[in-house]
């Protein structure tokens, strides 16, 4: 998730987060901007969070007064990116700040947000009838669980799972796919198209039978800081037959891949 940095620190220091290496981004989409917009029309995820929240801020910004409309669009911006770093409270933010405002708002903002996203996407906005959803999803960004995976297998530089590619379009509507491999660990998930958080992700661990799945099942509770589960998540990966069991809010699941390798499941619950 992006930290929100508190407004006290100067409109000047953040203007200077936007400016910096702008002439790195000579894209279309910045020609003719405000300096100040260059870093978030270039793409950035989180230079367009923190403008969000500057044109949202009470004193406005940039000497400019304060937008709810363009900051609803921005945020709508961010969660068209099909970026990993996406969780679910971007999605929850961009409907506080979006839904239920009169119809001026919402065409100023849909307007704003269908222009941007044309600008940095080359495609356009979903209808602005369209929210994000919120339920029936895992918290974390896919960027979140990487992080904490690779801090858990406290290896070298070699063993750890890369940065992602770009996500792939699955079947079912509405939905992106994503997917890191080390040479004996992959991470893959999915997460909604326009919006943050996700609908599961597993871990699958190649090697020796036994240790493969001890290993899967660290790795896959650490994605949800869920160390504690991690015991009962290895003896349901060593069992004979694939499994699910439920803890808290989470279904998980465990079992064998085609290839071979173990694997340990989360997803919101519940478990069938």
């Amino acid at each position: 998730m992006v930290e929100r940095h508190p407004f006290g620190l100067g409109t000047a220091l953040v203007a200077m987060l936007f400016m910096t290496a702008c002439e790195e981004h000579p894209k279309k989409s910045v020609q003719g901007a405000p300096e100040y917009l260059h870093e978030a029309l270039s793409g950035n995820t989180t230079a367009q969070a923190q403008l969000a929240d500057c044109l949202a801020a009470p004193t406005g910004c940039f000497g400019t007064p304060p937008d709810a409309a363009l900051s609803c669009a921005w945020r709508g911006v961010r969660l068209a990116s099909e970026t990993p770093d996406l969780s679910l409270g971007d999605a929850e933010a961009y409907k506080r700040a979006c839904m239920g405002k009169d119809e001026s708002f919402r065409q100023r903002a849909a307007i704003a947000q269908d222009n941007f996203t044309r600008r940095i996407y080359d495609r356009p906005a979903p209808d602005s009838s369209t929210a994000p959803p919120t339920s029936g999803l895992l918290y974390p960004s896919m960027e979140t669980v990487r992080l904490r995976i690779n801090a858990a297998r406290g290896a070298g530089a070699a063993a750890r799972l890369p940065p992602f590619g770009r996500p792939r379009p699955l079947s079912e509507q509405g939905r992106i796919s994503w997917k890191t491999c080390s040479p004996s660990v992959c991470l893959e998930g999915s997460s909604p198209r326009f919006g943050g958080g996700l609908y599961a992700y597993r871990v699958m661990v190649s090697g020796p039978q036994g240790d493969a799945q001890v290993q899967a099942a660290h790795l896959a509770a650490a994605g949800l800081e869920a160390d504690a589960i991690a015991g009962s998540l290895a003896s349901l990966a060593q069992s004979a037959l694939p499994g699910a069991m439920p803890a808290g809010p989470i279904c998980w699941a465990a079992g064998q891949t085609p290839e071979g390798s173990a694997f340990v499941a989360a997803a919101p619950g519940p478990c069938g």
